[in-house]
């Protein structure tokens, strides 16, 4: 691979890849490109500039801070902030994830053959955030099947088409034995529309949850052990709510017609996410008011329904 020369200007290194340590992601071919340089990094599509964003020491430093921050504030909750700047404006958004998956495995190997089905939702996960190097958010959910066999579900927040736009997509990996087994899947293709000026609050309407997907692989183990490892796996439920951070507009969750609630009160581990460009510290101060008012509200909501002082005791 070809790097441009230091000493050329800026403007056609644009259209180049950028000297870096970090790999450069390519989606489809030429369609999607992304560059990183220091301090800034460029997206194109179809050829045309469509993004950047800078980033400067003191910053990324701000970042690390809001995202421990909002860490602490939500227990068992992953955080982070992602920030681009497009020709549109900005947007910023919470958003909370809740699923439930149906998974079906069986394990043929030297001692037998062990069988077993199990339904899971997020608080059966550990939650972790992977993957910032490429401008995505990944949301890593980790699993113990089966042994030490591990089930990983990425949830990545992509730009998606227009600028501004996000889009979430999953993708299934697993890891028999420390072999390798993967799955992306198009499922939820959770499209927030820009509304606006990409301020997100009227968003929350604008996703798709009522899809039922079986997806299945197989993948024999390299040990010494071999065995034969099959999993199919169903979603039957799948919600997701964003929040407009810059308009702290926090509606009630919109639900799946006819579709279970997989919320568990406290206990329920959400995956609080920021996305969107970060001007000064005004987005981000205002971010995190925005999820101690939530937790607030949504604690007083709480102790509000188990008040058996008004008259509330017998609502089913």
């Amino acid at each position: 691979m070809a790097w441009p020369n230091d000493n050329e200007p800026k403007e056609w290194r644009i259209g180049h890849h950028v000297r870096t340590k970090d790999p450069v992601v390519d989606k489809s071919g030429d369609r999607w490109k992304m560059w990183y340089g220091e301090g800034m990094h460029w997206m194109k599509k179809d050829g045309e500039l469509i993004g950047w964003a800078t980033s400067n020491k003191w910053r990324t430093q701000l970042h690390k801070i809001a995202a421990l921050v909002l860490t602490f504030l939500l227990p068992n909750t992953a955080a982070t902030t992602f920030y681009i700047n497009d020709k549109e404006g900005q947007t910023s958004v919470i958003i909370n994830i809740e699923f439930t998956l149906k998974l079906t495995y069986t394990v043929h190997g030297d001692s037998g053959e062990a069988a077993g089905s199990r339904v899971l939702n997020e608080n059966d996960f550990r939650p972790r955030l992977v993957g910032s190097w490429t401008g995505y958010k990944t949301v890593q959910f980790e699993n113990r099947l089966y042994a030490i066999d591990e089930l990983f579900l990425y949830y990545t927040f992509e730009l998606d088409g227009s600028p501004g736009n996000v889009s979430l997509a999953r993708s299934v990996y697993m890891t028999p034995r420390h072999t390798f087994a993967g799955n992306r899947s198009p499922l939820e293709n959770l499209k927030f529309e820009a509304v606006d000026r990409l301020n997100l609050g009227d968003g929350e309407k604008a996703y798709e949850c009522d899809k039922t997907e079986t997806m299945s692989f197989k993948k024999v183990s390299r040990k010494a052990d071999d065995y034969d490892y099959s999993v199919e796996m169903e979603t039957t439920l799948f919600h997701a709510q964003a929040f407009s951070v810059n308009g702290l507009n926090f509606n009630d969750p919109v639900r799946c017609e006819d579709m279970p609630s997989t919320s568990s009160g406290s206990n329920s581990k959400k995956v609080a996410i920021i996305v969107g460009s970060v001007v000064g510290g005004v987005v981000l101060v205002a971010a995190v008011v925005a999820v101690v008012v939530f937790v607030i509200v949504r604690h007083k909501k709480a102790k509000i329904q188990m008040s058996p002082g008004l008259g509330l005791d017998n609502c089913k």
